[in-house]
């Protein structure tokens, strides 16, 4: 049986409270937070790009930082994936 997949804006809600549980210092690309919601029983995302806009707005509000780049399989991405690591945890208000 497959599970029905969420709206993307619940999907990517549960994205980003998986981002912000994470340790300060984690370092991650979309497809370790794509395989910690799949771990969860969370089906795939039917469309993925959406999810980096969520990454961009995470970036801004100082959750997470560019940490460098990582060579990948994924054609879509050229080849080269973006790392994240989580920032400090401060007082988070958004």
């Amino acid at each position: 049986m497959t599970a029905t997949v969420p709206p993307a804006f619940v999907y990517l809600q549960r994205a980003e409270t998986l981002i912000r549980e994470l340790p300060a210092g984690t370092q991650f690309v979309n497809a370790d937070i794509y395989a910690r919601m799949r771990a969860a029983g969370w089906p795939d995302m039917t469309e993925p790009r959406v999810f980096g806009p969520l990454l961009q707005r995470l970036n801004r509000a100082g959750v997470i930082e560019k940490a460098g780049v990582q060579a990948t399989t994924a054609r879509s991405h050229g080849g080269v994936a973006s790392v994240w690591r989580r920032t400090q945890t401060t007082e988070e208000t958004d």
